[in-house]
């Protein structure tokens, strides 16, 4: 009888100890699971009829055409900087580091397309323009739904019982783009 009721308390604990394993395996699944999702949010999910991947394939398409008109300017820190910038997110390897140098490229086209008369240089420094403030405003609201998914992830990853079990199974948060 006390043999019995040794063995039933062991397996007890014994699965006890198997279903928290699996809970906590199987919360950490979820999380990163749902944090893979919000990496690949960007490159998957269509805005207005492309991906962010598009989007960045763009900005560097204009960027290449306003080196282009720009050439004139060849050693002029804005011309530099945006060919620079452009050859880091040709290179880039995640979705942070693509906004990041989507970001700077954008910010670095509209300050050297403004040092450029547009009569000089036709019409395609005036084309340009527009298309980098279209992917400027693009990008301020990819980033903005984005940013939302995240603080939804984050809150989610510090709500009992997940806060405790992410600490265990070490899930970061998710970083918002800035």
């Amino acid at each position: 009888m006390r043999q019995a009721l040794k063995e039933r308390n062991i397996a007890i604990i014994v699965m006890a100890a198997l279903i928290l394993l699996g809970l906590v395996f199987g919360t950490r699944v979820g999380l990163m699971r749902e944090k893979r999702k919000l990496n690949e949010m960007f490159a998957t999910k269509k805005y207005n009829g492309s991906t962010f991947d598009e989007r960045i394939n763009n900005a560097s398409q204009e960027a290449s055409t306003l080196l282009g008109v720009a050439i004139a300017f060849k050693g002029n820190t804005a011309y530099e900087d945006v060919k620079k910038d452009n050859d880091k997110l040709l290179k880039a390897k995640n979705v942070s580091e693509k906004y990041e140098y989507l970001n700077k490229l954008l910010s670095d086209c509209t300050i050297l397309a403004a040092g450029m008369d547009e009569s000089t240089y036709n019409s395609d420094v005036t084309k340009v323009k527009k298309n980098i403030e279209e992917l400027t405003d693009q990008l301020r609201e990819l980033s903005g739904e984005y940013n939302k998914k995240v603080r939804e992830f984050n809150s989610k990853k510090h709500a009992f019982p997940c806060n405790i079990l992410s600490a265990i199974t070490f899930v970061s948060d998710a970083e918002e783009f800035r």
